[in-house]
């Protein structure tokens, strides 16, 4: 039988973030049977009522229990290194998962479900957060935004709980990402100024090269367009056009 806290907590967690097992099978790599197999038998195991409640998977008996292997599951991940954290909402996060929602994250956070989370706007936890080079702690969690010296405006940052951001794991995981994001700028910053083409110009007429008009139109253009206006007919009135026969009509 599977280890009850190394192999039947993780999957509980899967559970709680995704509310499917089906994805939990696919991130797990296992088939969706032993998923149920193996919850079930946690379950079972702790008495913990875990079923699924309002679409969303939790512990209804024995929650004490539950938080105490959840604990030492974390600091078996933070001992392990940066690549065993259980984080998401970036590109590189091993769940997939963007963030989801500020009490619900959070909630997640608390019981070390999760052991971090990205977010695209630090503001939207911290309004009073102004330098995001500078950790800013919040009640039980700290915002740590992924900007360096150069980049002291960048929103994106990571949220966690603040007795974990010392964490040898974390501080690697941190910096990790914050390279990543000043390589993705240097590379976006590249790709505009290769993008970038000046406006057209308006070239200088050499003398005695001159290109003829079209029939009908002056060679005085427009130098901001282009645009060449028509040349007034002789013995017209101002805005009369010639018939077709030869006379002068009204415009």
């Amino acid at each position: 039988m599977r280890d009850i806290l190394i192999d039947g907590v993780p999957i509980l967690d899967l559970l709680e973030i995704t509310g499917s097992t089906s994805r939990v099978a696919a991130l797990s790599h296992c088939d969706q049977s032993s998923v149920s197999r193996l919850y079930r038998h946690v379950n079972e195991q702790l008495g913990l009522d875990f079923r699924k409640s309002q679409g969303r998977y939790r512990a209804h008996a024995n929650q004490a229990v539950l938080r105490s292997l959840r604990h030492t599951a974390q600091q078996l991940r933070l001992a392990r290194g940066s690549c065993q954290l259980q984080w998401l909402g970036h590109s590189c996060s091993p769940l997939p998962q963007e963030w989801l929602g500020g009490e619900r994250s959070l909630e997640l956070l608390r019981e070390r479900v999760l052991d971090l989370a990205v977010l695209a706007d630090g503001d939207g936890l911290a309004p009073t957060w102004t330098d995001h080079t500078q950790a800013f702690p919040f009640g039980d969690w700290v915002v740590v935004g992924l900007a360096t010296e150069a980049q002291p405006q960048r929103a994106a940052a990571l949220v966690l709980r603040h007795d974990n951001l010392e964490q040898q794991a974390v501080q690697e995981l941190i910096h990790r990402l914050r390279n990543d994001a000043v390589r993705s700028d240097a590379v976006r910053n590249d790709a505009v100024r290769r993008d970038h083409r000046p406006f057209a110009r308006v070239g200088t007429v050499v003398a005695g090269h001159d290109l003829h008009p079209a029939p009908g139109h002056s060679d005085r253009g427009d130098a901001g367009t282009g645009q060449c206006w028509p040349q007034p007919q002789p013995g017209l009135a101002p805005g009369a056009t010639r018939s077709p026969g030869g006379t002068a009509q009204p415009a």
